[in-house]
């Protein structure tokens, strides 16, 4: 279950409707219609306002169901070891927005993502490199 598909989930146990929603939340009900079918993804401050809006820790909107870890696993048993494929695999993860991807619980910005990838892209380097001096 994507973003959106909680954040609509939970607003219809709740009983309100996107205007209250969107109204509590600081945003316009177009806005959280489209995060609700998920065209767009609500930025970390946005996700929280709608966290707190719907009585819900952040953690709900990253936690996967077993079915739903089944679909993301992010290193297949042929990479398994291999630390390049793992770090890929990593930078990937970080690449594709539905995943929400977190640090300490909150949603990683895109300034932290670049970082991350280009830290790992620098460690594969340098450790190819040391690795082959022995």
């Amino acid at each position: 279950m994507n973003i959106g598909q909680k954040i609509k989930k939970r607003r219809l146990e709740l009983n309100l409707t996107q205007k209250e929603v969107a109204k509590a939340a600081g945003i316009t009900e177009a806005t959280l219609s489209r995060y609700e079918n998920n065209q767009r993804i609500p930025p970390a401050d946005i996700l929280k306002r709608i966290a707190n809006v719907l009585k819900i820790n952040m953690d709900y909107f990253v936690e996967t169901t077993s079915e739903e870890n089944r679909d993301v696993n992010f290193v297949s048993e042929t990479k398994k070891g291999d630390i390049e494929n793992t770090l890929r695999d990593l930078m990937e993860c970080l690449e594709n927005s539905y995943l929400l991807p977190t640090l300490d619980g909150e949603p990683v910005r895109e300034k932290t993502k670049e970082y991350l990838k280009e830290s790992f892209e620098l460690i594969l380097k340098y450790a190819k490199i040391i690795n082959k001096k022995g």
